[in-house]
């Protein structure tokens, strides 16, 4: 998990005018581990006492129900057709952030030290993870995150969370993800070694800089020589904005 970590930082380190509330993880092209790297950042944030939603905006191939371990028939579509109340579709998803333990008993002392008499983390909440799944596939996914609905919807959840982490389809696949992006803080493009070109690297960058105000906050390098596929790089190199 360190990597994620240090991912973590960069991401807020670069970000210091204005913080980061809303994070969208792409890729270039399908198979670059994109759904992969979103889940671990959200358990990274959650490790530093951040409370964490996330959302699989992939309406196309969605996967964090798989790598949460969670099924739901409530999700995204769902709420925005109305179809579900948010709470409804909302899971909450226990994982292991290590340290948090900790981390809640100093703001429990420090709480009673100053008389404050609150602890930003309950114990009864320690590691959980909101999850908002897809919530179905529908006719025209990009008009469904085009919509104004569904900005709206992030909106909502950004209210309720620290961070608002969402999984988006690729850049070149489909063009859902650039509707996406005008909702976002930070925009994290995910590369994977042996799979990605520059040339797509490239093309998903200058995609994701036409959208108004976008701000890319840089690159995952996953799957790097020498290393297993669960290990990943962060950095400035492979297709990375300036």
């Amino acid at each position: 998990l360190e990597a994620f970590r240090q991912l973590r930082t960069n991401v807020q380190l670069g970000s210091l005018e204005r913080p980061v509330r809303r994070i969208l993880v792409t890729s270039a092209v399908p198979g670059e581990g994109k759904s992969t790297v979103a889940r671990n950042l959200a358990i990274a944030y959650r490790e530093f006492g951040r409370s964490v939603i996330v959302v699989d905006g992939d309406l196309r191939k969605p996967t964090q129900d798989t790598l949460f371990g969670v099924t739901s028939e409530f999700g995204l579509t769902t709420v925005l057709t109305g179809e579900s109340r948010l709470a409804d579709a909302l899971i909450d998803v226990s994982v292991d952030a290590k340290g948090l333990e900790t981390l809640a008993r100093i703001e429990a002392a420090t709480a009673s030290a100053v008389g404050t008499g609150s602890v930003a983390l309950q114990q009864d909440g320690i590691g959980g993870i909101g999850v908002l799944l897809s919530g179905g596939r529908t006719a025209n996914p990009q008009a469904v995150l085009a919509a104004g609905a569904t900005s709206a919807l992030l909106e909502q959840l950004q209210e309720q969370a620290d961070v608002v982490i969402i999984d988006s389809p690729p850049v070149l696949a489909v063009s859902d993800a650039l509707s996406l992006a005008r909702d976002a803080d930070a925009v994290v493009i995910v590369a994977r070694m042996g799979l990605s070109t520059r040339d797509g690297g490239a093309r998903a960058r200058d995609a994701l800089e036409r959208v108004p105000n976008v701000r890319l906050a840089g690159v995952v390098v996953n799957d790097l020589s020498g290393l297993d596929n669960t290990r990943y790089g962060y950095g400035k190199g492979y297709g990375s904005p300036e």
